[in-house]
């Protein structure tokens, strides 16, 4: 019996081919950022093809489509080097969600991670399984540069 991977890596070089597919999950995850806009879509295409971030995604095998987007990163601190979970989006995200989460952990390991951390909605720390704890809390305000408020 043959098992196919539902989640891979998107190479850099197949991007081209991914992203209209993936830009809509994308696109979801950033807009739960509600009224503070740090990216649009284009700009993570941009650090997607510089490399600086990393693409990765679930493929349904019956409907032969994209069915779920996550973007990662790697960032080097002075005392650990940890992959940053930044932005997921899904419409099937229970069927893929194991898996992707055992990719991810094998992919830091394999590049010297010594911390797996996620900026996502708490309901994912149930997903997440066994070792995952809530380590802070966000807290935002937005600041009217014109000094009016």
């Amino acid at each position: 019996r043959v098992v196919l991977t539902r989640v891979c890596t998107v190479p850099v070089e197949h991007l081209s081919f991914i992203w209209p597919q993936a830009r809509g999950f994308v696109e979801a995850a950033l807009a739960r950022q509600k009224d503070v806009r740090r990216y649009e879509a284009t700009d993570i295409l941009e650090l997607l093809l510089a490399g600086k971030v990393r693409l990765w995604i679930s493929w349904d095998p019956d409907r032969e489509r994209v069915e779920a987007a996550i973007v990662t990163e790697i960032i080097e601190y002075p005392r650990l080097r940890e992959l940053l979970v930044w932005l997921v989006g899904s419409d099937n995200m229970k069927a893929c969600a194991r898996e992707a989460y055992d990719m991810l952990e094998a992919y830091a390991r394999d590049r010297g991670c010594s911390i797996i951390s996620g900026r996502l909605r708490r309901g994912w720390i149930r997903i997440g399984g066994p070792g995952w704890y809530e380590s802070s809390a966000c807290f935002e305000k937005r600041l009217d540069v014109s000094g009016d408020g």
